[in-house]
């Protein structure tokens, strides 16, 4: 009998330890543990331009796709938001471990927080359409904190000042919240005791209560009264708050300037979007103008891709124009330099780099004259368009045509050397004087503007570009160079405030690569270059 009872309970160790091996891998023993089954209670309004971008996050999450449960509500209804999500629900309700739709519902996060009880499941995230998370490791890592209540920071959509929570936090670390306030996305661990008296429903509160009818104040309420903490977390990079803005409108061209900037800074298709709902774009134009060149360098593709990227995000319509290399310099051109010339800052003579950037221009200027055209933008291959970038554009036109001002030159983006003497103009909401300015990743210019640019005949005094410019709106301090172009016609110029476009990177950033810099000193001698290495 002993013998039996040693036999039966080495059969029943074994099937327990085969059991335990087979929930690990189910996901009902450690795996488990770090991937509980997660509610996401996700609110759409009028979102269906961020869309793409938030099921391309939910497609790439990186946590068991079996182990997320979707609460969608759609309360909106002036876009076509209801027929994307239907048919993204369509499209993956098989990857994920169930997807609920409810449309209209009022108090959608206590719906949600209910369905998540219900189902018992362990954790929920609470998310609108005006937060884009862009962390496929979100739900992972905001598993490892040990708080009941926690608001994943996320940083303000391009250039914006304003965050989803009123604090200013140092990346790396997680906040208590003194006032306990909550906002959106909110993460709960429905595992803590002390949750089950927290709710978004006034009428769920045993004591009455007085205050604002609001699901989050109410939310709030019941925290305090069960002494739970609210916890921002900034540990981690999780996302994007798009602001909500005044019209759908408006909410739409931010998240094109957000994409346009992930474009930048990480290169054409960097950022996933759905497999199933895809990016709108409008059809492409020239905003109002003649011409757009896009100044490239043919050797690099990688920069013309990113432009390309950023220019059909926005909806630009450009012509491409084949710089000039440094490395390969046309030698059919009598070029002199400005004599005295030297670079203020290395005092050394014209790299290739800079000789080729200005005939790039030089040979646009010759272009708009030659095909006559009235206003022109030109853009650089490396620029970043700045949130509502292209509203001050096109409101800087609007007044220019009410105002019938005469304009040759606009710097739509640039370095201020010296601010000495800069001023808004009267009666133009964007429009300002200008000093002593660098750069020309962006501007607008006329055809009179590009004529007086060619008057000068400067490839027989050559000085960069960015010198150029401010001889011929007579904002240079060297008196001596801009002696050299006396008896020539000034150009009438100004510059955008805000600016429209801004480099990608700036010299101190990582990343950041100039052509210019990167090419040998150029000695001119009549009629052709010689080159050769910088000391």
């Amino acid at each position: 009998m002993a013998k039996w009872k040693t036999v039966s309970l080495l059969c029943c160790t074994l099937a327990y330890f085969h059991l335990s091996i087979a929930n690990f891998f189910q996901g009902e023993g450690d795996v488990g543990d770090l991937c509980p089954p997660i509610t996401l209670a996700i609110e759409f309004r009028e979102h269906a331009h961020v869309l793409p971008y938030f099921f391309g996050w939910l497609e790439n999450v990186d946590y068991p796709k079996e182990k997320i449960y979707l609460e969608l509500f759609i309360n909106g209804k002036e876009d076509s938001t209801a027929d994307q999500v239907t048919w993204w629900q369509s499209s993956v309700q098989n990857l994920f471990g169930k997807i609920n739709l409810h449309t209209h519902v009022e108090n959608w996060l206590e719906d949600g927080l209910r369905a998540a009880r219900l189902r018992k499941r362990k954790r929920i995230l609470f998310l609108t359409g005006d937060t884009l998370p862009d962390n496929e490791k979100l739900l992972r890592n905001l598993r490892k904190l040990q708080h009941i209540a926690i608001i994943p920071y996320m940083q303000s959509a391009p250039f914006r000042q304003k965050t989803n929570v009123n604090l200013t936090l140092e990346k790396g670390k997680t906040y208590e919240i003194e006032e306990n306030e909550a906002t959106l996305p909110l993460y709960l661990n429905l595992e803590h005791s002390d949750i089950s008296y927290l709710t978004f429903d006034q009428g769920n509160l045993f004591i009455e209560y007085n205050g604002p009818p609001k699901p989050l104040a109410v939310f709030e309420e019941s925290c305090r009264r069960m002494d739970v903490k609210i916890f921002v977390s900034a540990e981690n990079y999780h996302g994007y708050w798009l602001e909500p803005q005044k019209s759908i409108q408006a909410h739409r061209w931010l998240m094109r300037y957000l994409a346009a900037d992930w474009a930048a800074d990480r290169g054409a298709h960097a950022q996933i979007h759905s497999r199933s709902v895809r990016p709108f774009r409008e059809e492409p134009s020239k905003l109002g103008f003649d011409e757009i060149f896009l100044i490239n360098l043919e050797r690099r593709k990688d920069r013309l891709r990113r432009a390309e990227e950023i220019m059909g995000i926005l909806g630009i319509d450009f012509q491409l124009w084949k710089a000039t290399d440094g490395h390969n310099l046309p030698q059919d051109l009598a070029m002199h330099y400005l004599p005295g010339y030297l670079d203020p800052f290395h005092q050394r003579p014209m790299k290739a780099g800079e000789i080729g950037c200005f005939l790039s221009h030089y040979r646009i200027w010759e272009e708009i004259v030659k095909r006559g055209l009235k206003k022109t933008i030109v853009f650089e291959d490396d620029i970043r368009v700045t949130a509502d970038g292209l509203q001050v554009l096109k409101e800087t036109m609007e007044d220019l045509g009410k105002k019938r001002e005469p304009w040759d030159f606009v710097y739509l983006g640039r370095k201020i050397n010296s601010a000495e003497g800069e001023f808004f103009v009267t009666g133009h909401r964007h429009l300002s004087t200008i000093g002593y300015s660098y750069w020309t990743l962006g501007y607008m210019i006329s055809l009179d503007g590009a004529k007086k640019l060619l008057a000068t005949e400067p490839l027989k005094r050559l000085l960069p570009v960015d010198e150029y410019l401010p001889i011929m709106y007579n904002k240079h301090p060297n008196k001596e160079w801009a002696s050299n172009f006396v008896g020539y016609e000034k150009l009438i110029a100004y510059a955008t405030h805000p600016v429209v476009v801004v480099p990608q990177r700036y010299t101190f950033q990582e990343g950041y690569v100039s052509d210019t810099e990167a090419s040998h000193i150029v000695t001119l001698q009549n009629p052709t270059p010689a080159v050769h290495n910088e000391l």
